[in-house]
This record gives structure tokens, C-alpha cells and sequence, in this order.
């Protein structure tokens, strides 16, 4: 990561707390949020060796994230109706990816949204028999709504970590190299 890549990433990391610790300050009946002018999310993937899965916890703000899949849903008609959970499932798993060699993708299962004022953290998680180490990590959310989108992804792997700053194009980066290369 380049200087400059470092730079953008401690400072989208500095609002991003910012906002998380404003949020965290917010009373839990507050009016709806004002429009915010921040396009960010951020991501947290850990991996877990004992169960070899890897987590990945995304917060957004669910305004936003309400549009992209509401987009989502009307650019793919279906019969019937589909539930909130399934289809913030199926906007976020095909905005994240985890590829874990040439055309090897993890396939996700959710775990749940928890909401918290007016940011959304979601959850998918996919078995990795190997770790974080090697894979390239892609993170699209949001990029379809925003052309300013900047994602952070902060991954946990094997007592290592590593971040880097996503935006509409990027399509995958390797953020923890394999140990001996």
C-alpha cells in the first residue's frame, strides 16, 4: 500500500470513527437521520482458525443501504415477495467477494443485521479452510448509488492484520499476502 493509499485510509478511518462514536452518542429515539455527506462503509473480516470461517461485518447506513437494494430487487424481477434479510443476503453477497484462488469465490450464509440508530451492520459469513491469507477481497457495496463510494475493508487473520480503501475502480485486492511468498 502506497503512501498516499495509507493517507486516505487513516483518514476515512478517522471519520468513520467519528461517525461511529456520533452514532454511538445518538438517543435511541432520535428524529431520522439528516442526509449525511459521507459515502462510506466499512468492513470487518476476521477468521476464525477453530471453525475455519471467516465473518464479514459490514456497516452502513441503512438509508443508503435501503436504496441499493431496493434498486437491487427492481432490476431483477421475481415472482412473489421476498423478505428484507433475504434481500440485503443477496445485494451483499454479490457485492463482496472473497476469492480464494482463480475463480474459487466463497459462497456466504447470512447471519443477521443489527440497527443501531441509523447504521446497519450486516453479516455474512463462508467457510475458508485456509484463512484470509492469499484471498482478494472485493467490496462493491455501494458503488452502484455513489460514484464517490469509499469502502474500507479491515480484515484479522492469523494474528495479522491488514486494511485497505475500496472505491467503484477497484475489483479485488490481496490484502495479506501467503506466508513464504
Amino acid at each position: 500500500m502506497g503512501c498516499s493509499e495509507k493517507s486516505v485510509v487513516r483518514v476515512v478511518a478517522l471519520i468513520a470513527i467519528s461517525i461511529s462514536l456520533l452514532g454511538a452518542a445518538a438517543p435511541a429515539a432520535a428524529p431520522a437521520a439528516a442526509p449525511h455527506p459521507i459515502h462510506s462503509t466499512l468492513a470487518e473480516i476476521s477468521y476464525d482458525a477453530t471453525a475455519g470461517r471467516a465473518t464479514v461485518r459490514v456497516r452502513a447506513f441503512a438509508d443508503d443501504f435501503g436504496t441499493a437494494t431496493e434498486r437491487w430487487k427492481r432490476s431483477r424481477p421475481r415472482q412473489g415477495a421476498i423478505s428484507t434479510d433475504s434481500l440485503s443476503f443477496e445485494y451483499l453477497s454479490h457485492a463482496i467477494s472473497l476469492e480464494s484462488g482463480p475463480g474459487q469465490f466463497s459462497a456466504f450464509e447470512w447471519c443477521g443485521v443489527e440497527k443501531t440508530g441509523a447504521v446497519l451492520w450486516l453479516c455474512l459469513r463462508t467457510k475458508l479452510d485456509h484463512g484470509l491469507e492469499g484471498v482478494r477481497i472485493a467490496d462493491r457495496v455501494l458503488v452502484d448509488l455513489f460514484d464517490d463510494e469509499i469502502n474500507i475493508v479491515q480484515i484479522e487473520s492469523a494474528g495479522r492484520k491488514a486494511s485497505a480503501v475500496f472505491t467503484r475502480r477497484d475489483t479485488g485486492k490481496i490484502l495479506i499476502e501467503r506466508l513464504g511468498k
